[in-house]
């Protein structure tokens, strides 16, 4: 757990049995004196491959009347020289001649000149670091608390949102990329939830609604378009249309009609539902890492960041995609999700609670793959960058 010492990370010193070669030197004009040794080195690369070395390795060091800037130390390295051999054998042998020299062109080794090198502090950009295997063993390490900023924030079970969702990529029925509404009421303890999209013409009448009823026995779910409130600023006769109640699936995992997340006949948790801190539920997810402060809106908000590389094999039950794959297909996924939260800001009169989401941004590569053969080879069938 320590690191090794000068002479060993430089491979020189009485251990090494040097042979001198005298102080007749002049590397880039600085008289210097010379030891040089014999090395033999056999590396195992792989299974079938061996490398076998065999050079010297000389090292030159400044003469002691040298002068180095005023400095108490004058007998430093300014030159590695290594010639030898270099023997591959992997069923055929081949050899390689090498001569390689390394100059040292600026070594500091006194404490006066190593006064500010030697201060070795946290990088600045260390919001950007992900230190989380570290700090899951050394989690009261001030680094910990520096690094990983505030606290993660808490999605509560209970709670009503509205936001805009815009797509910047091309789908099918909008090739330059499109803005929609959604309005969800979510109550995670009584397994209740209501989605509302506002989509296409008609801001009211096209507001496909999801109503999942799964609590207390009544597993119902409930699917219509319209508001059906009678007027509105767009329509005067906004009629209910196409409403479905069917008995909701006891094991089922995957999103109701498209847009409500259900895990195991219970709707999602808040986490899972919207991709935030769900690496305990989906463990291709990288926990978060704080990324520092920034603002949405003019509110000043957190930033946190997760990665993810996921594969949803055919007819799978995921929530990674609004619906099941063929059995012979499957899909690949691998980006970045940036959340942003509120930090110590009020809304309105709400003096309980500073802390919300404001925006999620996501950066994905997803591909399409389809076999003919029982998974023997897969053919790209479709890929695309969703942003």
């Amino acid at each position: 757990g320590n690191l090794v010492s000068s002479q060993e990370w430089f491979q020189f010193g009485a251990n090494f049995s040097e042979t001198y070669l005298g102080n007749n030197f002049v590397i880039r004009g600085i008289k210097a004196e010379g030891w040089t040794r014999n090395v033999t080195q056999s590396i195992q690369q792989g299974p079938f491959i061996t490398m076998n070395l065999t050079f010297e390795l000389t090292y030159y060091f400044s003469l002691p009347s040298w002068n180095w800037f005023q400095s108490s130390e004058s007998r430093i390295p300014v030159r590695v020289e290594l010639r030898g051999q270099r023997v591959t054998d992997n069923g055929t042998i081949s050899t390689y001649d090498f001569h390689h020299y390394y100059d040292y062109v600026q070594f500091f080794a006194d404490d006066l000149t190593l006064s500010d090198e030697l201060d070795f502090d946290i990088p600045d950009f260390y919001e950007q670091c992900n230190v989380t295997s570290y700090c899951n063993t050394y989690p009261t390490n001030k680094i910990c608390t520096v690094t990983k900023g505030p606290p993660i924030p808490r999605l509560p079970y209970g709670f009503s949102a509205k936001w805009e969702w815009t797509a910047t990529t091309d789908y099918a029925w909008s090739p330059k990329g499109f803005t929609s509404m959604m309005e969800v009421y979510y109550d995670y303890d009584h397994n209740e939830a209501h989605s509302i999209w506002h989509f296409n013409d008609g801001y009211y009448d096209n507001a496909l609604h999801q109503l999942d009823l799964l609590g207390d026995g009544k597993d119902q779910s409930w699917t219509w378009i319209g508001d059906g409130i009678g007027s509105t600023p767009m329509t005067s006769d906004d009629e209910i249309q196409g409403c479905v109640m069917k008995q909701g699936a006891a094991n089922f995992t995957g999103y109701d009609n498209y847009v409500l997340a259900v895990a195991n006949g219970h709707i999602a948790t808040p986490n899972q539902f919207l991709f935030f801190d769900d690496s305990r539920y989906e463990p291709d997810y990288s926990d978060e890492v704080w990324l520092g402060y920034t603002t949405i809106r003019g509110i000043k908000a957190e930033k946190w960041k997760a990665t993810f590389n996921h594969i949803v094999n055919g007819d799978e039950a995921t929530l990674w995609l609004p619906a099941r794959l063929d059995a012979n297909q499957k899909a690949v996924m691998n980006g970045t999700v940036y959340y942003y939260f509120s930090s110590n800001w009020t809304f309105g009169w709400d003096l309980n609670d500073t802390q919300r989401p404001l925006g999620m941004d996501i950066e994905m590569i997803y591909e399409l793959y389809n076999t003919s053969d029982n998974g023997v080879t897969w053919d790209l069938m479709n890929n695309a960058t969703v942003s």
